[in-house]
């Protein structure tokens, strides 16, 4: 009974001691986190996506389709650079997740087109020029 008796005591004198000579811990709902990245604005994406489409789209628009087997391997390596700049943006706003897709599936065709036909290559000529038209802050 006494060492019933002494092993309470050495844990009650034991959890006193902890109570009020160690450090609280912190909660984890209590710690002070950093804020999540937050998506670009509207307008920081348009000024973005426009700094990255421009050099390709300065030569896309301006090509003929007939000319296009001439700088084929040139527009290939733009097309390729524009791409993976374009996909390195990983935080877009909700308003410009449509837009960002239709450049990249755009820049797939203009791919596929470089080594198609002359019609394939009309083609994505023609739609280059719809989007940049429908999307007129890239102007």
């Amino acid at each position: 009974m006494t060492v019933v008796g002494v092993f309470f005591a050495v844990v009650a004198i034991g959890l006193v001691y902890a109570l009020f000579h160690l450090e609280p811990s912190v909660s984890p709902s209590a710690q002070v986190t950093a804020p999540a990245p937050s998506a670009l604005t509207i307008d920081a994406y348009h000024q973005e996506a426009k700094s990255i489409l421009a050099p390709f789209l300065e030569q896309a628009v301006n090509v003929a389709p007939e000319n296009l087997a001439d700088e084929g391997q040139t527009l290939k390596d733009l097309i390729g650079k524009t791409k993976d700049r374009l996909l390195r943006l990983s935080k877009l706003p909700k308003e410009a997740r449509e837009t960002h897709v239709a450049f990249v599936l755009l820049l797939d065709k203009w791919n596929r087109a470089l080594s198609g036909s002359v019609s394939d290559q009309r083609t994505v000529v023609e739609s280059t020029r719809q989007l940049v038209a429908a999307n007129p802050w890239l102007r």
